[in-house]
């Protein structure tokens, strides 16, 4: 996202760049997995397999405690994220961005978007999510169309389970659970299966407006909208981006 938004780039030069002066900017993640910016490829390495200041991220090779045998995506999830899980159920009370030196803080993102863009530039910026929560139940029927049940707000964070094992594939819970160091996001025996979002979901959430009785309008705006890469459809997804360009865009005239 910062490669394609950086105004030093060949592409933001000359006289068409891709960031247009007054311009609304929308945003689209499209992932069945967690964000993975690295900032420290060591972690990644698998020579690093028996050196414990890198491998502490990985996940144990199934079925033998304490080995650790290759890096998988669950090291995008265990250093990229913290976790709580009062009672040792396996099921996560919240699961937050957190910054271990594995992975580009969240912050960097946030920042660039609001500060930069926003604040300075005075640019729109909106961003749509189509990730691992599950399919959303209901939207508002007005616009910008967001989802009112299901979807982030039914998202649950928990290790997998046997339960999980969609039919026809082979893996076991235990090499799930090592390959992407938590349990799916949604589930869709036609369109498979994906890793809940933490750090897109605070980045996409952070540009939301909300109200404040010290501004003009004192109205929370809605700039984010997070659908089910789950789903079999993706119009609600659409119309919700649609529904807060809506907003911004005004007819010529």
């Amino acid at each position: 996202m910062l490669q394609a938004l950086d105004p030093n780039k060949d592409w933001n030069k000359g006289g068409a760049p891709f960031l247009r002066v007054g311009a609304v900017l929308a945003i689209v993640i499209v992932t069945d997995e967690e964000d993975c910016a690295t900032k420290n490829y060591d972690y990644f390495d698998p020579a690093k397999v028996n050196d414990p200041n890198y491998n502490q991220y990985w996940e144990d090779f199934p079925g033998t405690p304490g080995m650790k045998k290759d890096p998988t995506s669950a090291v995008c999830w265990n250093a990229g994220t913290d976790c709580q899980d009062a009672n040792a159920d396996t099921i996560y009370e919240s699961c937050v961005a957190a910054d271990k030196g594995v992975l580009q803080p969240t912050s960097r993102y946030i920042n660039y978007l609001k500060d930069v863009l926003i604040k300075d530039k005075k640019k729109q910026v909106i961003m749509l999510g189509i990730l691992g929560v599950p399919p959303v139940t209901e939207h508002n029927p007005l616009p910008p169309f967001e989802p009112t049940m299901g979807g982030v707000q039914s998202l649950v964070y928990r290790d997998w389970t046997p339960a999980d094992i969609l039919p026809g594939d082979p893996k076991t819970a235990e090499q799930k659970q090592y390959e992407f160091g938590i349990g799916p996001g949604c589930s869709n025996a036609a369109t498979g299966q994906a890793v809940p979002p933490v750090r897109v979901k605070e980045v996409c959430e952070s540009l939301n407006i909300p109200d404040d009785p010290n501004t003009p309008t004192n109205e929370a705006k809605l700039r984010c909208c997070i659908e089910s890469i789950c789903d079999t459809d993706f119009s609600n997804a659409i119309n919700c981006l649609a529904g807060i360009l809506k907003d911004e865009l005004k007819p010529a005239g």
